[in-house]
Protein backbone atom coordinates (compact mmCIF):
# COMPACT_ATOMS: atom_id res chain seq x y z
CA UNK A 1 0.00 0.00 0.00
CA UNK A 2 1.49 3.34 -1.05
CA UNK A 3 2.55 5.66 1.74
CA UNK A 4 -0.26 8.90 2.19
CA UNK A 5 1.11 12.28 1.35
CA UNK A 6 1.21 14.28 4.66
CA UNK A 7 2.04 18.25 4.20
CA UNK A 8 5.11 19.16 6.01
CA UNK A 9 6.92 22.46 6.58
CA UNK A 10 9.66 23.00 4.40
CA UNK A 11 10.92 24.48 7.51
CA UNK A 12 11.69 20.73 8.15
CA UNK A 13 13.46 19.62 5.00
CA UNK A 14 16.34 19.53 4.54
CA UNK A 15 18.12 19.38 1.10
CA UNK A 16 20.74 16.76 0.12
CA UNK A 17 21.85 17.99 -3.94
CA UNK A 18 24.45 21.07 -4.38
CA UNK A 19 22.24 22.79 -7.25
CA UNK A 20 18.52 22.25 -8.85
CA UNK A 21 17.64 21.86 -12.64
CA UNK A 22 16.55 25.03 -14.19
CA UNK A 23 14.16 23.23 -16.80
CA UNK A 24 12.70 20.93 -13.75
CA UNK A 25 12.10 23.78 -10.90
CA UNK A 26 10.09 25.67 -14.23
CA UNK A 27 8.46 22.94 -15.51
CA UNK A 28 6.85 22.35 -12.02
CA UNK A 29 6.17 25.97 -11.41
CA UNK A 30 4.26 25.89 -14.35
CA UNK A 31 2.62 22.70 -13.33
CA UNK A 32 1.35 24.53 -9.88
CA UNK A 33 0.46 27.48 -11.91
CA UNK A 34 -2.10 25.15 -14.33
CA UNK A 35 -3.43 23.99 -10.69
CA UNK A 36 -1.68 20.33 -11.57
CA UNK A 37 -1.12 18.46 -8.01
CA UNK A 38 2.30 18.65 -7.68
CA UNK A 39 4.03 14.65 -7.54
CA UNK A 40 5.16 14.42 -3.22
CA UNK A 41 8.57 14.77 -2.17
CA UNK A 42 10.16 12.29 -0.41
CA UNK A 43 12.41 11.99 2.66
CA UNK A 44 14.46 10.02 4.40
CA UNK A 45 14.89 10.58 8.42
CA UNK A 46 17.86 10.16 9.64
CA UNK A 47 19.15 11.32 13.14
CA UNK A 48 15.80 13.79 13.24
CA UNK A 49 16.47 15.16 9.93
CA UNK A 50 14.14 14.56 6.77
CA UNK A 51 16.74 14.76 3.93
CA UNK A 52 14.79 14.73 0.83
CA UNK A 53 15.36 11.63 -1.31
CA UNK A 54 13.37 12.54 -4.33
CA UNK A 55 12.22 16.23 -5.25
CA UNK A 56 14.91 19.11 -4.57
CA UNK A 57 13.49 20.33 -7.53
CA UNK A 58 9.75 20.20 -6.64
CA UNK A 59 10.73 21.85 -3.24
CA UNK A 60 12.38 25.02 -5.10
CA UNK A 61 9.47 25.21 -7.25
CA UNK A 62 7.16 25.39 -4.72
CA UNK A 63 9.06 27.94 -2.90
CA UNK A 64 9.60 29.86 -5.89
CA UNK A 65 5.82 29.29 -7.10
CA UNK A 66 4.42 30.56 -3.88
CA UNK A 67 6.69 33.83 -3.29
CA UNK A 68 5.71 34.85 -7.02
CA UNK A 69 2.37 34.73 -6.03
CA UNK A 70 2.65 36.96 -3.07
CA UNK A 71 1.57 34.27 -0.53
CA UNK A 72 3.36 33.01 2.58
CA UNK A 73 5.09 29.74 1.87
CA UNK A 74 2.33 26.65 2.62
CA UNK A 75 3.38 23.31 3.69
CA UNK A 76 4.44 20.61 1.16
CA UNK A 77 2.80 17.10 -0.25
CA UNK A 78 5.88 15.03 1.54
CA UNK A 79 5.70 11.07 2.20
CA UNK A 80 8.79 8.95 3.79
CA UNK A 81 10.79 7.43 1.17
CA UNK A 82 10.28 3.61 0.24
CA UNK A 83 13.68 3.55 -1.57
CA UNK A 84 15.19 1.67 1.67
CA UNK A 85 18.59 2.99 3.12
CA UNK A 86 20.54 5.32 1.54
CA UNK A 87 23.52 3.79 -0.53
CA UNK A 88 26.75 4.34 1.87
CA UNK A 89 28.26 6.70 -0.37
CA UNK A 90 25.49 8.58 -0.21
CA UNK A 91 26.23 12.54 -0.19
CA UNK A 92 22.87 13.69 1.08
CA UNK A 93 23.50 13.99 4.88
CA UNK A 94 27.00 15.69 4.14
CA UNK A 95 25.29 18.27 1.64
CA UNK A 96 22.21 18.81 4.05
CA UNK A 97 24.39 19.32 6.98
CA UNK A 98 26.30 22.29 5.18
CA UNK A 99 23.23 23.47 3.19
CA UNK A 100 21.08 23.86 6.38
CA UNK A 101 17.51 23.70 6.22
CA UNK A 102 14.03 25.24 5.19
CA UNK A 103 13.62 27.81 2.69
CA UNK A 104 16.53 29.88 2.99
CA UNK A 105 18.34 26.37 2.20
CA UNK A 106 16.76 25.28 -0.59
CA UNK A 107 17.14 28.77 -2.03
CA UNK A 108 20.41 29.13 -2.06
CA UNK A 109 20.68 25.71 -4.41
CA UNK A 110 22.43 27.33 -7.52
CA UNK A 111 20.28 26.73 -10.51
CA UNK A 112 21.53 25.73 -13.64
CA UNK A 113 20.63 23.76 -17.12
CA UNK A 114 20.38 20.41 -17.13
CA UNK A 115 22.85 19.62 -19.52
CA UNK A 116 25.64 21.24 -16.64
CA UNK A 117 23.41 19.71 -13.91
CA UNK A 118 26.05 16.35 -13.17
CA UNK A 119 28.98 18.63 -13.45
CA UNK A 120 28.08 21.24 -11.25
CA UNK A 121 26.61 18.66 -8.91
CA UNK A 122 30.30 17.17 -8.95
CA UNK A 123 31.84 20.79 -8.54
CA UNK A 124 29.81 21.62 -5.32
CA UNK A 125 30.92 17.51 -3.98
CA UNK A 126 34.09 18.66 -4.41
CA UNK A 127 33.60 22.22 -2.73
CA UNK A 128 32.30 20.18 0.34
CA UNK A 129 35.01 18.30 0.95
CA UNK A 130 37.34 20.69 1.07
Amino acid sequence: MANSPKMISVSELWPTEGVVSEEKVEAWKEDLRSGRAMKPVEYTEIAGRKLIRDGNNRVRAWIEHHRDIGVEVPDIPAIPSNQGLPPSDWQGPLFAEHLGRGTGAFESLKKVREADYLEAQRNFAREVKR
